[in-house]
């Protein structure tokens, strides 16, 4: 890469690290005593953002971080229209309105390959302190020998989704600082150690998305080692040899965990309970955006479609929760979020300099690919994990962008 690439991070980078750990190690504690940690490194990470804007007297903030602010405003505005107005801000509203700032202050931060990577290198680290947590039940369901639905793991983070979606975002974290440490073999192995533990949780979480989303993963990483650059013909071939290998393995993996039966039932067309209650709500969440012309642009109100559903719950979709309680406006703002950060990859990857970049452009890519599969069939608009990873890069597909500009 660009001599930019080994510069030493900053503080921005470190904070920003620190600030992801603790959400995903200490953000779905028990305890009010740990709960306190996430909340103390967000004011810090907003403050040390504050500071930067000052100390520069410039935003940095790019166009579809401003989308998804534009987002949290007019859930907040809905809201206070809707039939909850008079609770004021409710635990789901506030919950989103932290994200969005904390998102926005990881795209203010975040401006170098440096910083970048010093930030996933210590939020990978969190699923370490996950584990632990939880090695009481992991160890459980290692002895069981059958299990059911309910034996799913969650742990503290309490949705088997959630815990897979979040390993997954570890696992491709730890393929983006592998690529990168390629060269130091020392530093690479340190890496090992949370994509083995990430594994173990999205085996034992009996997640179908999460083990889809590993087999998506695992093709994309193929195409990724066979698409190097500078390699010889023998090696290529041998690319080729590990990537069957490799597809193999994670088939393996997949054909032995022990809620496989949930793919089955999948594939074979078999609905399960589950699977006919998010089809109710998907049919729920339309009926009640398309109740009136109001509805349609503005929803029901954030955090509102719950009280219309038959089940007393969310929509279990990212599109159709938005849409029923934001109306089509608020799920365009964050489908546009979404579109404008891929196509600044896409651009990115096409445009790339040398093959190291390209790499790491393409490896964007895959986790966005993911991210939309995943949204599909659960609420992720304000995953405290996933969005501020995002929002971190935004800011540095911003910094590539104009690098490439005074190029």
């Amino acid at each position: 890469m660009d001599q930019d690439a080994s510069a030493r991070p900053s503080l921005a980078g470190y904070l920003v690290g620190v600030y992801l750990f603790s959400v995903c190690a200490f953000g779905h504690a028990e305890f009010s005593a740990l709960l306190i940690i996430p909340q103390l490194m967000g004011a810090a990470l907003v403050g040390y953002a504050l500071y930067d804007i000052l100390g520069g007297l410039r935003i940095k903030i790019p166009l579809e971080i401003g989308l998804y602010a534009l987002l949290g405003v007019w859930a907040a505005f809905t809201h206070y229209i809707g039939p909850r107005a008079g609770e004021g801000f409710t635990p789901g509203l506030g919950t989103l309105l932290k994200i969005v700032i904390a998102t926005m202050a990881c795209a203010q931060l975040i401006k170098t390959d440096a910083d970048l990577f010093t930030a996933l290198k210590i939020f990978v680290f969190s699923i370490v302190y996950v584990y632990i947590q939880n090695q009481g039940e992991i160890g459980y369901l290692r002895m069981a020998g059958q299990v059911t639905e309910e034996d799913r793991f969650a742990g503290t983070l309490s949705n088997a989704n959630t815990a897979a979606i979040f390993a997954l975002t570890v696992v491709w974290a730890c393929m983006i600082l592998l690529l990168r440490s390629r060269k130091s073999q020392t530093k690479g192995a340190l890496f090992v150690v949370p994509l083995v533990v990430s594994l173990v949780i999205i085996y034992y979480s009996g997640s179908k998305k999460g083990l889809i989303g590993l087999a998506l993963m695992v093709l994309f990483v193929t195409r990724l080692l066979y698409k190097r650059q500078n390699i010889t013909r023998f090696q290529k071939g041998l690319m080729v040899i590990a990537s069957a290998a490799l597809i193999v393995l994670a088939g393996y993996f997949i054909y032995t965990s022990p809620f496989f039966f949930r793919m089955k039932s999948l594939f074979a067309g078999i609905s399960n309970a589950s699977d006919a209650n998010r089809w109710e709500l998907a049919r729920e969440a339309i009926e009640v955006w398309l109740m009136n012309a109001r509805t349609f642009f503005v929803g029901v109100g954030y955090d509102n479609f719950w009280s219309y559903s038959s089940l007393g719950v969310y929509a279990h979709s990212t599109p159709l929760e938005l849409l029923a309680s934001c109306g089509i406006i608020g799920c365009s703002l964050f489908l546009g979020f979404l579109g404008v950060l891929g196509d600044k990859f896409l651009r990115l990857t096409r445009g790339a300099p040398d093959g190291d970049s390209k790499n790491l452009f393409f490896a964007i890519d895959i986790l966005l690919v993911i991210f939309t599969f995943f949204m599909a069939t659960a609420v992720l608009y304000d995953s405290k994990e996933l969005l501020p990873i995002l929002g971190c890069l935004a800011g540095y597909g911003s910094f590539r962008l104009r690098e490439r500009a005074e190029f």
